[in-house]
């Protein structure tokens, strides 16, 4: 017995000692890459959408790499199986086109690549898929997993047929930008020597409103196998938590549906599930995950991608805060930290107009109260000025209203 308590007191000393040096050791980790295979990387989606048809082609990287490097000078043609082929040519680096609009129909479609190297690649033939369109998009109150409540941007589908369908989601969301600070007059230099300032009405209001657009990163895949009717039911694409920016003045979403193949599903839901791992200790080790492009003289060539042929559909819908909110005004606050100053000395009034640092925002400053100090500890100089970003809304987004925008 004597034996054993020491046996066990050895075991715990040496833990703790262990877990004292693991923790009296902690340096920086700079994570690098072994065994790094540069394998190519397809994304090609072919569409039922008359258009110039896009193919984009790069290299997997490092991870301690910047991002992927482009696949310049292939030559690229999509052939059905009636013999008909589309030329691709490149117009951006990695970034190629076809040299005609077209759009797939009932046809069987194959995708070729021959690299600059001299190598070939094939997929496999591949047919439309086809199916219902978007039946409604529309923004629902819900909680996200961390219990925080926002708005979902939801789409349902009804399926004619009742068959299992497969789905493929994007978004474009564009949101309205109003700069707190922004005054229809501004400094100006009228000259540096001697320094001198003038304050000027501007003949545009160029600064005060502002749009900002974002496509999706993330894959969004659905499916309706093993659901009543085949029917998509309020099925979330986008969330947003509901004292987000984005949605506190006037919102849009344009929702895209591409109707895949079941394998096509399944390459994507995979991909998906590994680049989720939480850690890169993860005791999941992902391979290498095979889609339908193949090289035609190496079948044993690792090569990343799926060539998709998709019937696609779209539905966009504006949105403002009290359409769904209606019990209080958005506490969402704008995305820069708005600081002012107001110098005393003319030449630092010079610079920061020169370096764009700041705008003009009032020449009466309010003075601070024990109840309210409207713009901060600030010098006693005789204009107030304020960031940038809070008083012109180009300095980070556009003024260009969209072409598809509705007040």
């Amino acid at each position: 017995m004597k034996n054993y308590i020491i046996k066990q007191y050895r075991v715990v000393h040496t833990l703790l000692v262990l877990c004292i040096l693991l923790i009296g050791c902690i340096e920086e980790f700079t994570p690098e890459t072994k065994d790094y295979e540069s394998l190519l990387v397809v994304e090609a989606v072919l569409t039922d959408e008359y258009k110039y048809q896009k193919v984009k082609l790069s290299r997997t990287f490092k991870f301690e790499e910047e991002g992927a490097k482009k696949e310049e000078g292939a030559e690229i043609f999509i052939l059905d199986n009636l013999n008909n082929k589309y030329n691709f040519s490149e117009l951006e680096p990695g970034e190629y086109v076809s040299d005609v609009a077209f759009k797939a129909e009932k046809e069987e479609y194959q995708l070729f690549i021959k690299t600059a190297n001299g190598k070939e690649y094939v997929s496999s033939p591949n047919t439309l898929s086809e199916g219902s369109g978007i039946t409604n998009l529309f923004g629902k109150i819900t909680t996200n997993s961390d219990k925080v409540e926002g708005v979902s941007f939801v789409v349902n589908v009804q399926e004619a047929s009742g068959d299992a369908k497969y789905y493929r989601y994007e978004y474009e969301e564009t949101h309205k930008i109003i700069a707190p600070w922004y005054r229809n007059r501004r400094a100006v230099i009228v000259s540096e020597n001697p320094p001198q300032i003038e304050i000027e009405y501007k003949s545009d209001q160029i600064g005060k409103i502002c749009y900002s657009t974002a496509i999706s990163s993330s894959m969004i895949i659905a499916s309706t196998e093993g659901l009543n009717n085949g029917q998509l039911v309020d099925f979330p694409i986008r969330f947003l938590e509901r004292d987000d920016y984005k949605i506190s003045n006037r919102y849009s979403i344009l929702a895209k549906q591409y109707v895949i193949s079941r394998e096509a599903h399944t390459f994507y839901k995979t991909l998906n599930d590994l680049s989720s791992s939480e850690s890169l200790f993860s005791q999941i080790q992902p391979g290498f995950l095979k889609g339908n492009i193949e090289n035609i003289n190496d079948e044993s060539e690792k090569v990343i991608g799926f060539f998709e042929v998709s019937s696609v559909s779209s539905k966009r819908i504006f949105f403002e805060y009290n359409d769904i909110f209606t019990d209080e005004v958005s506490r969402a606050k704008y995305p820069f930290s708005c600081s002012f100053i107001a110098p005393e000395e003319i030449n630092r009034v010079i610079n920061i107009i020169k370096n764009k640092s700041h705008t003009w925002v009032t020449d009466e400053p309010e003075l601070c109260s024990i109840e309210f100090c409207p713009y901060g500890n600030i010098e006693s100089g005789p204009n107030v000025y304020v960031s940038i970003a809070c008083g012109d809304c180009t300095v980070f987004s556009s003024s260009i209203v969209p072409d598809f925008w509705e007040d």
